[in-house]
């Protein structure tokens, strides 16, 4: 018998319950991946790209593979067109992924610049 110890997943707005709940899931979901041996592709996006369509989903991947604040800058800028011919609801969701990867490489630097 094999014992891993998470921590509370507190990110976002999630009380004690919903954080213990998460970490939870996520135990439960990378250890039957484990026993299993069962491999994926890509990054784990807790099932957010069901239902995706295909210019969103590939949007995010490239989205998903920027690094550093200038080369997201100039993704927005050349992305602009197909950006603009996505429904409001995709828009939004394309949008949000790329403001929280920008944020995470923002935070990233600055972490790097600390003392």
């Amino acid at each position: 018998m094999a014992e891993i110890e998470l921590p509370a997943d507190v990110s976002g707005d999630k009380n004690p319950v919903q954080a213990i709940g998460s970490t939870m899931s996520y135990g439960q979901r990378y250890v039957t991946k484990m026993l299993l041996c069962l491999t994926s592709r890509g990054e784990d996006d807790d099932g957010e790209a069901a239902g995706l369509s295909g210019a969103e989903m590939s949007l995010i991947a490239e989205i998903n593979t920027l690094e550093g604040r200038p080369a997201f800058l100039a993704w927005k800028r050349q992305n602009r067109t197909r950006l603009g011919e996505l429904a409001a609801p995709e828009f939004q969701r394309v949008i949000g992924c790329y403001c929280t990867r920008l944020g995470r490489t923002q935070d990233a630097a600055a972490a790097e610049r600390a003392p």
